[in-house]
Order: C-alpha cells, then structure tokens, then sequence
C-alpha cells in the first residue's frame, strides 16, 4: 500500500513521543509543524522538479512533478518504484538514462508493436536500447545495464492531499522519517527505534508459517 503525507506524520509523531517519554506516549509533537516537515524532507530526498503545463505534440502535459529515480534491471525488466501519471504514448516515463553512459539512447516502444515486431524493431534500432511498459515493470528489449535511472512524471506533490498516495518507495519513506526525526532533535533515537522495527519485522518474515 502507498503511503501518505498522513501516515508518515503519525509514525513520527509515535517516535518522537517514545523519545520524550517512553513511560508517558501522550506527548505528541505538534501534527502541522511536523507535517511541514514531512513535505519538505519529501521533495528534498525526491530532489522533485516542477514541470508546468504544457503540449508536446498531440500529449497535453498536466503540472506534475520530475522525479529521478535509480533502479536495479534484472533479466532486463526494472520495477517502477511508483507510478507515473497516465499520458498519450506513456510519456509518464518520462526518461530511461543509463548513469554510467548518458549517451546511451533508451527509445519507447509500444507494447503491442514490441511483441509483435521485436526482431525488426532492434535491428531498426542500431544499437539504441528498446522498452516498454507494462504495469509497473519496464520491458527492455536488448541488454540493459544493471542499474538505470528513470524519470517519471508524478502528481504535482504541491498539490497533493495529506491522505493522497506519495511517490514514495520503502527505502525513500524510512529517509524522510529520519530527516524529520532529525530536525526534532532526535535523530540517534529514531535510527535505533526503526532499526529494531525492522528486525522484528525481518525475524517474523523468517519464521515458518502455521499450517
């Protein structure tokens, strides 16, 4: 499940009341400052550029936000760690760049032609690396490198509503809780609480399911 500008604020405000007083929960950090927090620890670990409105070709491009994301390719498929917004020749995949050699061109393809015409679309291509997608996965047509940087149009995050899903993969959600928990002066604290989280939640993983 996607989380939200909400969900985070109440897991820092549930940190930092341990950090305060473990024996006494109730003191909570103040929601809207920690909230104004949140979304500034969001577009900083996103490092999210604004893209205006505008009309490219045929695609009315609403004001979303650019974010960079790097992921790791396997069997020449790449995970989306969100979902792009939903545009004319899926131009919500914005850009596929390989970070160890920019000048490598990933070239769209539509799904439908990559099935059918696979073959003659790479020889067509020259050496220029083929995808598509499909879901949340990115099909490359040749050899992809192990690890490419994509970047995709998203919701404007100005824009979105504090119980609106974020952008936001596992590993960007743990640093924004940290950033924020940081700010709050309890940084240290947080880095041992949510580390004890997520080994109680990798121990339960682990253990055999009851039949």
């Amino acid at each position: 499940m996607p989380t939200t500008k909400a969900k985070i604020t109440e897991q820092v405000q549930r940190i930092y009341a341990r950090y305060v007083d473990r024996e006494n929960i109730s003191v909570l950090a103040y929601k809207e400052e920690v909230m104004l927090l949140v979304e500034q620890s969001i577009n900083a670990v996103l490092q999210a550029s604004t893209v205006p409105s505008r009309r490219v070709g045929r695609a009315e491009i609403p004001q979303s936000s650019l974010i960079k994301y790097t992921v790791a390719v396997s069997s020449n498929q790449a995970t989306l760690p969100a979902f792009p917004i939903t545009l004319d020749h899926d131009m919500g995949v914005w850009e596929i760049v390989d970070p160890t050699d920019p000048l490598t061109l990933f070239v769209p393809v539509p799904m439908q032609l990559a099935k059918v015409m696979q073959g003659t679309i790479i020889e067509g291509l020259q050496g220029q690396i083929g995808f598509y997608r499909y879901g949340p996965t990115v099909h490359f047509l040749s050899t992809a490198p192990a690890e490419v940087d994509i970047y995709l149009l998203v919701s404007d995050l100005s824009q979105l509503g504090d119980n609106d899903p974020l952008p936001l993969s596992a590993g960007y959600e743990m640093e924004v809780i940290l950033q924020v928990l940081q700010a709050l002066g309890a940084g240290a604290f947080a880095r041992q609480e949510l580390g004890s989280i997520n080994n109680a939640e990798d121990i339960q993983a682990s253990q055999p399911q009851q039949q």
